[in-house]
C-alpha cells in the first residue's frame, strides 16, 4: 500500500487461510533435503495423516498415527500384547540418498516405557535405543564403507507398549552437507543475478566430472556476487579453528572468491568470519584453503559463499566454465606457526612486479575508479569517491599477525590532489589491529610509516588495507593515487 498514486484509506476484512488438499507425495529418487536431512517428513507434517514418504507395516490391533498436542505433532506407536520379533510393528523409508564412503549423524527423539526398546535398521546397519519413560534425544553415527544392499530407514517396535517418535535425522557428519555433489545441488543455493540471468546456467556434471557443480558463464557481471554457490545454516563456534578447502579449475585463466560469512539477509551484515580469499584458478584442478579462526560469537546460520561474478572488479564477457567439487569444512587445533623472523617482508609481490597478483582491487559502487598495475605502481584513476572511505580499496589478504609482536608498515603514496587516505590492518571481521590516516599533499610523494603491536590473538588471516574513498568528516576530492614500495615486517 506504499507509492501508488493515492493516500486513500484502505480497509481489508475477511481474510482466509485455509487448507484445500494434501500435499503432493511424490515417488522417486530422493536426494537431500535443503537443511541437510537425508530423511523426508521427519517431523511428521506432511501428507496424509502426516505420514507422508512414511511406510507402516503393523499386526493386529496395532494403532499408529500422528499426534497433534497444542501444536505438537508427533509419531505415536501404540503396540498391543502380542507383539513380538515375529509380529513387529515397522515404520519404515526406502531408497534414502546415502552412499559408501560417508559417515552420517543419525538422530531423533523418542519416549516410551522404561525398559522397553525401538530397534533402528539404517543401511543394513541395526541399533537399539532404550527408553527411559522421559522423552530423550537419540544420537548414533553409520559409517558406510562400502556401498550397502539397501538405503532403507526402519523403526521396529518388537515389545508391546506405547511409543512416540519425533525429529528423524540423517545426515552428513561433516560442516558442509553434500560436498561431494554426489546428490546434485542438494543443500546448495546456486544464485544468479536476474540482469544476467540468461548468461549463466549450472548443473552437477555427472558424464564430464565425478560430480562437480558446473557453472556455464557468458557473462559475469560486474560484481562478484552476481553469481555464487551458497550453502546456509554452517555452524561455526566461537573460537574454534577451522580448515575451508575446495577443488576449482576453469576453462579460462580467472579468478574466483571465497568465505564463510554472517548471514546479512536481513540486516545487510555480511561480515566474513573466515576473511575472503581470492584465488586464481588453472584449467586443471587445484585445492584451495583458507585456515582461520571463528572470533566472534557462535553462529549456527553462517553462510558458504563461493563467488563467480566480477571477482577482483574483472568483467568477463568470453564463455567459459568454472568447475568446483570436494568442498570441506573441518575443526583444526590452533596451527603452529612458528615464530616469524625479524625484518622480513610478510607481503606478496610487494613491488607489484607480478601485476596484481597476491592484491586484491576493491572498488565498490557508489566508488568508480580505473585501476593498473604497473612499472611497480598500483595506480587508482578515482572519478568518484562513493561515500564511504571502503568504496575504493587496495587489499592483501591472508596475512599472519602474531600476538604480542611488533609490526611496521611503510610505502610510497602519491595523489593529484591534496587529500586524505587511510591504512588499516583488520581481521576477517573487521576488527582493528592497527593502521593510520595519511594526509597526502598534492602531487607530493610521501614515505608512508606506520608501527603498531598486534594486542589481540594470533591472526592467520589479516588484512592490510588502503581505503581511498570518501574520508568522513573530511573533504575528500578524486583523484588520482599512485601506490609503492610496500613492505610490512616483525621489529624486534
Amino acid at each position: 500500500m506504499g507509492a501508488a498514486g493515492s493516500t486513500a484509506g484502505i480497509r481489508i476484512s475477511n481474510v482466509l487461510l485455509k487448507k484445500i488438499d494434501e500435499i503432493e507425495i511424490t515417488e522417486g529418487d530422493k536426494g537431500i533435503l535443503a537443511d541437510g536431512n537425508y530423511v523426508y517428513n521427519g517431523s511428521f507434517q506432511e501428507g496424509e495423516g502426516r505420514l507422508g514418504y512414511w511406510d507402516v507395516s503393523k499386526n493386529g490391533g496395532a494403532e499408529v498415527s500422528v499426534t497433534n498436542e497444542n501444536n505438537i505433532r508427533r509419531l505415536m506407536v501404540n503396540a498391543p500384547e502380542g507383539t513380538s520379533a515375529d509380529h513387529p510393528v515397522i515404520v519404515s523409508q526406502s531408497d534414502l540418498a546415502l552412499s559408501a564412503g560417508n559417515t552420517y549423524a543419525m538422530s531423533f527423539t523418542a519416549e516410551g516405557e522404561p525398559g522397553r526398546e525401538i530397534a533402528v535398521r539404517a543401511a543394513g546397519q541395526e541399533y537399539s535405543a532404550e527408553m527411559n519413560g522421559a522423552e530423550q534425544e537419540y544420537d548414533y553415527k553409520l559409517t558406510l564403507d562400502t556401498e550397502p544392499a539397501d538405503t532403507d530407514l526402519a523403526f521396529i517396535f518388537r515389545e508391546p507398549g506405547l511409543y512416540y517418535l519425533d525429529n528423524v535425522r540423517i545426515e552428513e557428519d561433516s560442516l558442509i552437507k553434500n560436498g561431494s555433489f554426489n546428490a546434485g545441488f542438494s543443500g546448495y543455493e546456486p544464485y544468479v543475478d536476474s540482469s544476467i540471468s540468461s548468461d549463466v546456467t549450472y548443473v552437477v556434471d555427472s558424464l564430464n566430472e565425478d560430480n562437480a557443480a558446473d557453472f556455464s558463464i557468458n557473462n559475469t557481471g560486474d560484481a562478484a556476487w552476481k553469481i555464487q554457490l551458497k550453502q546456509n545454516n554452517v555452524e561455526l563456534e566461537k573460537g574454534q579453528w577451522y580448515r575451508l578447502s575446495l577443488d576449482a579449475k576453469a576453462s579460462i585463466p580467472r579468478k574466483l572468491m571465497f568465505a564463510i560469512q554472517r548471514d546479512g539477509t536481513s540486516d545487510d551484515d555480511w561480515t566474513p568470519y573466515s576473511g575472503e580469499k581470492i584465488v586464481d584458478l588453472g584449467t586443471d584442478y587445484n585445492t584451495y584453503e583458507i585456515v582461520f579462526q571463528m572470533t566472534g560469537e557462535t553462529d549456527p546460520k553462517a553462510v558458504l559463499s563461493i563467488s563467480m561474478g566480477a571477482v577482483d572488479g574483472i568483467q568477463i564477457t568470453e564463455k567459459h566454465r568454472i568447475c568446483i567439487d570436494n568442498i570441506n569444512l573441518e575443526k583444526i587445533d590452533a596451527p603452529d606457526i612458528g615464530e616469524q623472523p625479524v625484518g622480513e617482508n610478510l607481503l606478496a609481490n610487494s613491488d607489484f612486479a607480478s601485476g596484481s597478483e597476491g592484491w586484491e582491487n576493491a572498488v565498490t559502487a557508489p566508488g568508480a575508479a580505473e585501476v593498473s598495475f604497473e612499472n611497480g605502481r598500483a595506480v587508482y584513476n578515482i572519478t568518484d569517491v562513493g561515500t564511504e572511505d571502503w568504496n575504493v580499496q587496495l587489499k592483501q589478504n591472508g596475512i599472519v599477525l602474531e600476538q604480542g609482536a611488533h609490526y611496521k608498515v611503510t610505502f610510497k603514496a602519491k595523489s593529484s590532489e591534496a587529500r586524505t587516505i587511510k591504512l588499516a590492518m583488520l581481521s576477517p571481521s573487521y576488527a582493528w589491529y592497527g593502521g593510520a590516516d595519511i594526509v597526502l599533499e598534492k602531487d607530493q610523494e610521501k614515505e608512508v610509516t606506520v608501527d603498531f603491536v598486534m594486542n589481540e590473538t594470533t591472526e592467520m588471516n589479516a588484512s592490510m588495507v588502503i581505503s581511498m574513498g570518501a574520508i568522513t568528516g573530511i573533504e575528500t576530492p578524486a583523484s588520482a593515487i599512485e601506490l609503492s614500495d610496500f613492505s610490512l615486517v616483525r621489529t624486534e
